[in-house]
C-alpha cells in the first residue's frame, strides 16, 4: 500500500506502508529498517544542500522517524530527492513484503544480506528497480535453499514481470535523456540475467547502459559508477568477457600495507611480456594487501570482514578488476599467453570465495577453471615453476572445480607434487600456500577436506 503525507510539502516524501498477513518483520527488524532509511535521508539532505550551495559544507542531520507504538504496520520514510526529484511512488504487494522480510532478516547468512546494504538504498527510489531487486533476491534465496523457499521461484517471476511492465511503460513516454534511476533498473535486469546464466540478455542490458551513458550530457553519480563496475566485473568473471573501460574505476583499496612478493613469484611475474608485467605485479600486490587487511581485521575479537558483505565487496572489487583487466589478446604468442592466463586464472579463482562472501551469486568459475587447465600443460612445458606456486594454483583450481572430473584432474597433480616435495602435514601444505597468498580463516575447512583427498 502506498500513501502520501497530507502536508504543505506534499510530494517531498514517499511513504511505504506494508501490512503483511504473514511473516511480518519483527520489532528488531522494523527498528533496523527505520535506522537504515534514516541514514539515507540524512545523507540525501546533506548531499542536496552541498550541491545547491556550490560546494559549501552542510551539517544538517536527519530527523528521527516516527517509531509508532504497538503498530501492526511498518512505515518507511523514503526521500524523493535522493537522486532525482521525479522518483516514482514505491508500491509493495504481498509478494514484495514476503521478500522484504528476508532482505531485512538477520537469520540469513551474512553474504545474502548484501541486498539490504548495497541494493536496497539504490532501488528504493524507483518502483521498477525495487521490484527487480526483489526478483533477484528471491532467485538468490531460492537457489540457496530450494526445498525451503519454493514459493520464491514464483515470486521472482512475478516481481520480474512487474519490473518489465513498469520499465516499458516509462520508456514509451521518454522525450528527453534517460534518468539515472532508469539506469539502475537496467542494471538490475543485468543482475537477473547473470543469476539465470543468460549471457545474451546480460550483454544486451549492459550495452544499453553504456550507450545511454555515452549519450548523456549530465554527470553520472559515483554511486552508480560503483554499482555498474560491480556488475560489469560479475559478467566479466562469469562469462569470460572483457571488462568495460567506458566508465573509469571508482574503487581503490585502502593503502594500509605495503606487500612485497616473495622471490619465486616475483621472478615468474617478471618473465611476463613487458606490457603486462607491471599490471600483474600490481594485481598480486593488491591481492596480498587485501589478504593482510583481512587478517588484521580478523585479529580483533568478534570482528571479521568475512561477515560484512558490503564492506568486503568494496575491498574485493578493485582487486578482481585488476586481474580481469589482464586478459591476453588473441594474437599473443602461446608461451606468453599461457603464463599470463596461468597467473590471471589463479588470482581470480583465489578471489572466488571472497566474491561469494561479498554477496555475489552465483560465482561461476567454469570459464576460469577451463582457462587454468589449458594453460597448465603449456606453462609446465616451457617453464620450471616453483613448487609453492604450482601447489597454490592447483589448490585454487581444485577448490573451485565444478565437476568431479575437474577436481580429480587437479587432485592427482597435487598428490604427485606432495609426494615429490615430501608434504606430509597440512601445516607444511599451508606453508607453501602462504608463500604466494593465503588466508586460513577463509579456506580452513575446505582445505582440510581437499588435503584428505590428496
Amino acid at each position: 500500500m502506498v500513501s502520501q503525507k497530507n502536508t504543505s510539502d506534499q510530494g517531498r516524501w514517499a511513504f511505504v506502508t506494508t501490512s503483511p498477513n504473514t511473516r511480518r518483520p519483527t520489532a528488531a527488524q522494523r527498528t533496523l529498517m527505520r535506522k537504515h532509511i534514516m541514514k539515507d535521508i540524512g545523507y540525501s539532505r546533506r548531499a542536496c544542500h552541498f550541491h545547491s550551495s556550490s560546494g559549501s559544507e552542510s551539517s544538517s542531520e536527519a530527523t528521527p522517524g516516527s517509531t509508532g507504538e504497538a503498530s501492526d504496520c511498518l512505515e518507511l520514510q523514503v526521500p524523493r530527492t535522493l537522486l532525482s526529484t521525479a522518483t516514482a511512488l514505491v508500491t509493495v504487494n504481498d509478494d514484495s513484503q514476503f521478500v522484504l522480510h528476508h532482505v531485512f532478516s538477520d537469520a540469513l547468512p551474512s553474504y545474502i544480506r548484501v541486498y539490504r546494504e548495497k541494493w536496497y538504498p539504490a532501488c528504493i527510489q524507483d518502483n521498477a528497480a525495487l521490484h527487480q531487486m526483489l526478483a533477484c533476491c528471491a532467485t538468490h534465496l531460492y537457489r540457496w535453499q530450494p526445498e525451503k523457499h519454493h514459493r520464491l521461484k514464483r515470486v521472482a517471476i512475478s516481481e520480474h514481470a512487474q519490473a518489465l511492465t513498469i520499465a516499458r511503460e516509462r520508456l514509451e513516454g521518454v522525450t528527453h535523456s534517460v534518468s539515472e534511476e532508469y539506469l539502475v533498473v537496467i542494471l538490475m535486469f543485468a543482475c537477473y540475467a547473470h543469476l539465470l546464466n543468460d549471457l545474451k540478455t546480460y550483454n544486451m542490458h549492459m550495452a544499453a547502459i553504456r550507450n545511454i551513458v555515452a549519450s548523456r550530457k549530465s554527470d553520472i553519480s559515483e554511486e552508480f559508477i560503483r554499482l555498474y563496475q560491480s556488475i560489469d566485473s560479475v559478467g566479466s568473471y562469469a562469462f569470460g568477457i572483457t571488462p568495460s573501460s567506458l566508465i573509469p574505476t571508482a574503487m581503490q583499496l585502502p593503502a594500509l600495507t605495503h606487500s612485497s612478493l616473495e622471490k619465486p613469484l616475483l621472478i615468474l611475474v617478471n618473465s611476463l611480456d613487458l606490457s603486462y608485467r607491471l599490471s600483474m605485479l600490481h594485481a598480486f600486490q593488491s591481492l596480498q594487501d587485501l589478504n593482510n587487511y583481512l587478517a588484521l581485521a580478523h585479529m580483533n575479537p568478534g570482528s571479521s570482514l568475512l561477515d560484512e558483505p558490503y564492506k568486503l565487496d568494496l575491498l574485493v572489487e578493485p582487486v578482481s578488476r585488476s586481474f580481469l583487466s589482464l586478459r591476453p589478446p588473441e594474437d599473443m604468442p602461446e608461451k606468453n599467453s599461457a603464463l599470463l592466463t596461468y597467473l590471471r586464472a589463479g588470482g581470480l579463482l583465489y578471489l572466488a570465495e571472497l566474491r561469494r562472501r561479498s554477496g555475489i551469486s552465483p560465482v561461476m568459475t567454469t570459464f576460469q577453471v577451463d582457462k587454468l587447465k589449458q594453460s597448465l600443460e603449456i606453462v609446465a612445458h616451457h617453464l620450471d615453476i616453483d613448487p609453492s606456486i604450482r601447489l597454490w594454483v592447483l589448490t585454487v583450481g581444485a577448490l573451485e572445480s565444478a565437476t568431479l572430473d575437474e577436481q580429480s584432474y587437479f587432485c592427482s597433480q597435487i598428490k604427485q607434487l606432495r609426494a615429490d616435495r615430501g608434504i606430509e602435514t597440512i601445516a607444511q601444505y599451508q606453508g607453501h600456500l602462504h608463500r604466494v597468498v593465503w588466508f586460513d580463516p577463509l579456506f580452513h575447512k575446505r582445505l582440510s577436506v581437499l588435503f584428505s583427498m590428496t
